[in-house]
């Protein structure tokens, strides 16, 4: 009788603690706090992601995301041209370091450095071999401490990356 009620609470617990999970998605893209929805426009793209309150992606681009523990994406699927690709993600101290993603046979990996607001100073891309470093700057934030426009530099080219924020409280 003791070891079926040692189960029951061992169940219970887990149950639980699943239940309490804190998902960490707005962090994979360098928002925190309350986030209820990322709204990105590039080059006059625009796409937007939702979360739930407990911080998983509800709605965006990536799906079949895997999770660790602790809420931290482990892997997903993105779609790009037409195809759902592999994503993989390397956490540091709440912080996407870098992520890897094959795509038509080649494996390119990113990793990223962080300025004193923790968000990517530079992002560097390994190509199956061929690198190139896009830096980022000229960073807005918004009253919360979240970047709502930067620019880039990519082979040449400077472009600016405006968002929109929703927070939940």
């Amino acid at each position: 009788m003791k070891k079926i009620m040692l189960m029951i609470v061992m169940l219970a617990t887990t149950f639980a603690m699943q239940a309490q999970t804190k998902f960490h998605d707005p962090e994979a893209m360098e928002a925190f706090g309350k986030v209820k929805s990322i709204t990105v426009t590039v080059m006059g793209h625009t796409q937007t992601s939702t979360f739930s309150e407990d911080g998983k992606l509800v709605s965006g681009t990536l799906s079949d995301i895997v999770y660790d523990a602790d809420g931290y994406a482990k892997t997903a699927k993105i779609e790009m041209m037409g195809q759902k690709l592999a994503v993989e993600y390397k956490w540091e101290n709440g912080k996407v370091v870098g992520t890897s993603i094959e795509a038509m046979g080649q494996k390119i990996s990113t990793t990223h450095t962080f300025n004193d607001k923790g968000a990517t100073e530079k992002e560097s891309i390994d190509m199956g071999g061929q690198k190139m470093e896009t830096p980022y700057t000229d960073y807005q934030y918004d009253d919360r401490g979240n970047w709502i426009s930067r620019k880039s530099s990519i082979m040449g080219q400077t472009m600016e990356q405006t968002r929109t924020i929703e927070y939940y409280d």
